[in-house]
């Protein structure tokens, strides 16, 4: 059941100027490729017919996941419709540096909560700091 967290109604203006701000259609389509796709898989973008040009096969190639030297975080939450924990979780092991998985402590957070709930400071925000600040060798951070 999908919750909503209440928010300063006097944001409401400012969150609906800048939703989907600077998303990129193709990013959009891409996101909906692997939503759909049959064959599974975090996949490069699927030119359909074009995919035996374009990559010598029927289906676009598998990201290497387990090749990405960047240290990365994960920060997920129950109630989020476009990061679903189970594959979060897939993400995480098949990651070639993962600093682990955070889990939002509160069940009702929601994917626009990241950036607009009255406690992201708290539930969100704070931890990413507090991994920054943990991980700054490995993450080269100055």
């Amino acid at each position: 059941m999908l919750h909503i967290n209440p928010l300063k109604q006097t944001l409401l203006p400012v969150i609906l100027s800048h939703t989907l701000a600077g998303c990129m259609t193709k990013t959009v389509a891409h996101y909906g490729q692997e939503v759909s796709a049959v064959e599974g898989g975090f996949r490069l973008w699927d030119f359909y017919a074009g995919n035996l040009a374009e990559y010598r096969s029927l289906f676009p190639p598998s990201y290497d996941l387990a090749s990405i030297s960047t240290p990365v975080s994960l920060f997920y939450s129950d109630n989020d419709l476009f990061g679903d924990p189970t594959d979060v979780h897939e993400l995480n092991t098949a990651l070639g540096n993962s600093l682990g998985e955070y889990r939002v402590p509160l069940s009702s957070f929601a994917h626009m909560d990241f950036l607009w709930a009255n406690d992201v400071k708290t539930l969100f925000n704070d931890e990413v700091l507090e991994t920054i600040q943990n991980n700054r060798k490995q993450m080269s951070v100055p």
